[in-house]
């Protein structure tokens, strides 16, 4: 019996942002910083962090996910 296996919750992220050049768009501040929150707990894979970062630095970061970035920053600080 195959099982179908279970998506991890980053891979969102990583779809939204990598879809190609004409298929991608950039992350909300939301999904920014609940992408980066992910990150900075440790709660994924490293080659989703190997993916995430390449496609990030390849498209470049539109505001929107800088400043949900630096948000998850402040929250992981002020509750480390």
């Amino acid at each position: 019996m195959n099982q179908i296996p279970i998506e991890h919750r980053f891979a969102k992220y990583i779809r939204i942002i990598g879809k190609g050049k004409t298929g991608r768009r950039s992350l909300t501040e939301n999904e920014a910083q609940a992408a980066l929150s992910l990150i900075l707990a440790g709660d994924i894979e490293q080659v989703q962090l190997g993916a995430f970062l390449m496609v990030v630095k390849v498209k470049v970061e539109s505001a929107e996910e800088i400043s949900g970035f630096v948000m998850a920053c402040r929250t992981s600080i002020n509750n480390g």
